[in-house]
């Protein structure tokens, strides 16, 4: 028996599937509660997560599943089953933002208390920092992004929970892996990889329990549940997958250096001590941990299958996340059963060991909060545009989460994952001018805000010269490169505006004169540089 398959319950235990109650879990959950909560308090949720919102609260409001109030059926938020739980808690009263941390602090819980039954098991038990381990879940690139309001906390905990019924075995929890796997499947298009892979698996080891026909029938049950869902899709929107699934990505080279990034960064301990452990170890004791190293390989598959360019937003950063969970799961399991070091030396080298574990998730974590509680004047300016433009007017933006949240104007994503005539295709100049929008936003430089002063610049000077003026270049391709040459073209049509953040070139809005609210527009855009900063939680709810 493996060491990682003591501490399930019996399988002939009424609900051998469900986990029992450790108190750490429960810790956890509270800190990651508090953790994401003033990250509310104190920032915004990210851009991304704003179109979830946005999404969650047309559906709530009985207008289907669209981007805007009259928009055509859109889907740009990939995570399906997330944006219906969202949607379902704004039915219910429930704020989006606070609707997403309470279902990641549900994560939380789940996944710790996965961890801590693991790592609760004779022979490790008086091993403190195992028992500790499961705070490492605080830090991780799954919390740092469920905190911004991402699913995927309760996704990596949903994938882990997979793991768990897979190495602890036996015939009911191998009979739970379809349901499971086809829960997972609907959260995001690359995780039906992660739900296929574990149904194989499962697969497997029913044919080793000598379950096939019964398994059978539960696989059948959930690949017609998804072949309906599929098949709604294509009625409903025309298409099978996301709109940000059509656009066109960056290609498989940036896809592999963020997935060798994932893994020789933020993965790079625990695969270093299993990777050590595998060289170490004798043969019959690596044999003890196959179950274990087995149901890594469905995350493997995934990984890899997203370094071939699976279209997937910030591969390290959220969509590989789930496999940190169970890789450091497994790392902890080996080292707190192999090793030999007690007393304090062991106390010394179990903090070291969690330190240099948690080291890459905390680096990430602080970006991540401290991008999302950098003073911007975007949500003071959108909370106000909103009271300002309707459902007759027409924004397009290549930022469409945050300043089109508030509004129930007509909005095109110039970048394709909201608006389905610019999804296939990137949009050209004719295709604006039939939109004839009335304010027109473009992004021509990230950068960080915080670190330099914020001020609009009315431009007298065609955009194409002032940027070039300004050593951007104005020849960026794509949205941005066709908005400037529209900006360009019309510019009797238009007052365009550039929004500095030090030195660089944030932001470019135009316009439109004709507009009858363009006065009022441009006096708020530059009334927002200067006003007080206001975080999610003092801003007026949608």
């Amino acid at each position: 028996m493996s060491p990682s398959s003591r501490d399930p319950p019996p399988d002939g235990a009424p609900r051998p599937w469900v986990l029992g109650f450790h108190p750490v879990a429960l810790a956890v959950a509270a800190v990651h509660f508090a953790a994401g909560f003033t990250v509310l308090r104190r920032g915004q949720p990210a851009e991304g997560a704003y179109v979830l919102f946005r999404y969650a609260n047309q559906l709530a409001a009985g207008r289907g599943i669209t981007y805007y109030p009259t928009g055509p059926r859109a889907e740009g938020a990939g995570d399906f089953a997330w944006m219906i739980a969202l949607a379902v808690g704004r039915v219910l009263g429930l704020d989006a933002a606070l609707g997403a941390l309470l279902l990641n602090t549900l994560g939380a819980f789940l996944a710790a208390t996965i961890l801590a039954s693991f790592l609760s098991r004779p022979g490790i038990r008086e091993r403190w920092w195992a028992e500790a381990a499961p705070f490492l879940l605080l830090v991780s690139c799954s919390a740092a992004a469920g905190y911004l309001g991402f699913s995927s906390m309760l996704q990596g905990a949903l994938a882990l929970y997979a793991y768990w019924l897979f190495v602890a075995g036996g015939p009911a929890r191998t009979l739970a892996l379809p349901p499971t796997a086809l829960l997972l499947g609907l959260f995001r298009p690359d995780s039906l990889l992660l739900g296929a892979g574990f149904a194989a698996l499962g697969l497997w080891q029913a044919h080793r329990l000598r379950l096939t026909p019964r398994y059978l029938r539960f696989l059948g049950a959930a690949v017609g549940v998804v072949a309906v869902y599929v098949l709604w899709r294509w009625r409903y929107f025309g298409h099978l997958l996301p709109l940000h699934a059509r656009v066109e990505g960056e290609g498989p080279l940036p896809a592999l250096r963020d997935c060798a990034s994932f893994l020789l960064g933020l993965a790079g301990p625990p695969l270093a001590v299993l990777l050590t452990a595998g060289l170490l170890l004798p043969r019959a004791r690596r044999a003890r941990y196959l179950p274990m190293a087995l149901g890594l390989v469905p995350f493997g598959v995934h990984i890899g299958a997203l370094g071939f360019g699976l279209a997937s937003p910030d591969v390290a950063f959220r969509a590989a996340s789930p496999a940190l969970l169970p890789l450091s799961l497994f790392a902890v399991v080996v080292l707190a059963t192999e090793a030999q070091v007690s007393g304090w030396r062991g106390w010394i080298g179990g903090a070291l060991v969690l330190g240099w574990m948690a080291a890459p998730g905390v680096t990430r974590l602080i970006d991540a909060v401290r991008g999302s509680c950098a003073d911007t004047y975007v949500e003071r300016f959108a909370v106000q545009l909103a009271r300002s433009v309707g459902r007759g007017d027409t924004l397009a933006l290549t930022e469409p989460g945050r300043l089109a949240y508030w509004t129930d104007a007509r909005i095109i994503d110039l970048e394709g994952g909201n608006t389905p005539e610019t999804a296939v295709e990137a949009p050209t100049v004719a295709y604006l001018e039939g939109v004839a929008p009335d304010v027109v936003m473009l992004t021509v430089r990230d950068v960080r805000f915080g670190d330099g002063t914020q001020a609009v610049v009315p431009l007298e000077e065609p955009l194409d010269a002032y940027l070039a003026r300004q050593g951007q270049s104005a020849d960026q391709g794509g949205a941005t490169g066709v908005t400037v040459e529209f900006l360009g073209r019309h510019r009797d049509e238009y007052d365009v505006y550039a929004v500095r953040v030090g030195e660089a070139v944030h932001h470019v809005y135009g316009v439109r004169r004709a507009f009858a609210r363009a006065e009022v527009v441009e006096q708020l855009l530059v009334a927002a540089q200067t006003q007080a900063y206001q975080p999610y939680l003092s801003l007026p709810r949608p």
